[in-house]
């Protein structure tokens, strides 16, 4: 099974460590990638695992982004082939003022991945932000991004939810 991870830098941040469940996965996220950017990833990937929608925050997105955006990510899924799409909906901001427009990307990446038959990862670590769990740091001061030991609890879960 080729397993690729693509989109933004949450993406980043979790590769090495899904590296360290599937040693074969590809990495082609980038930081700062939004979503009207070409993604590259492989038509042959059995499985792609996809993080985007903080960086497609913008509160200057024009009147009809909501169409224009969900054109953009079936786009993203028809390039990929016959790949499984597993979309990882933006975690929860630090910023209450990104945090309403990252929700309206997410309502948007549900919607498409749903008509995709798509499996949607929801926000990580939960519905609400948190900078800690267990007694850990999960976030970073940015109040966007994980810590190494945030994106390891994170790349657990994906696992999980992905082979069951």
């Amino acid at each position: 099974m080729k397993r690729v991870l693509a989109g933004d830098s949450l993406a980043v941040g979790l590769a090495a460590p899904l590296r360290r469940i599937w040693p074969q996965i590809i990495c082609v996220a980038q930081d700062g990638r939004q979503a009207w950017e070409e993604q590259h990833i492989p038509t042959n990937a059995s499985l792609v695992m996809i993080s985007l929608g903080t960086n497609d925050a913008d509160a200057r997105a024009p009147e009809d982004w909501e169409h224009e955006y969900a054109e953009r990510l079936n786009a993203i899924m028809r390039e990929a082939g016959t790949a499984r799409f597993v979309w990882l909906l933006p975690p929860p901001m630090g910023d209450p003022s990104l945090e309403f427009l990252v929700e309206q990307r997410r309502a948007v990446i549900q919607k498409a991945a749903s008509r995709a038959g798509a499996l949607l990862f929801p926000p990580w670590p939960g519905p609400d932000y948190q900078e800690s769990m267990d007694g850990w740091q999960i976030r970073e001061c940015d109040g966007v991004h994980c810590t190494a030991i945030g994106y390891s609890l994170w790349a657990v879960a994906i696992a999980k939810a992905v082979d069951g």
